[in-house]
């Protein structure tokens, strides 16, 4: 399903094969301007919805689009996560809908 979030489109999906060490992950789509966002559907609702809005923040951070940027850096991470109440403004309140 495709969310308009600040007239761009993001692809969410859950992923129940992932790694409970992975929440979540972020990519641009190769078939249009958008992002693929993939969730870790084995984690309780609480942390998808962290998880959504931490990817979320990566992409409002410009890591996303960026090559030189390392996602695994601790400094990377802890400026998406410093960035989360603005992804949580970015977004609707209804766009995180994962049953």
């Amino acid at each position: 399903m495709a969310i308009l979030i600040k007239n761009m489109d993001y692809y969410l999906h859950t992923n129940y094969n992932l790694p409970r060490t992975i929440s979540g992950t972020v990519s641009p789509s190769v078939s249009d301007n958008a992002y693929n966002i993939v969730i870790n559907g084995k984690l309780c609702r609480e942390a998808q919805l962290h998880a959504f809005y931490h990817e979320i923040a990566h992409i409002l951070c410009g890591h996303v689009d960026d090559p030189n940027v390392n996602m695994n850096d601790p400094a990377i991470e802890a400026e998406a996560e410093a960035a989360i109440p603005d992804a949580m403004n970015a977004v609707e309140p209804d766009a995180f809908c994962i049953t």
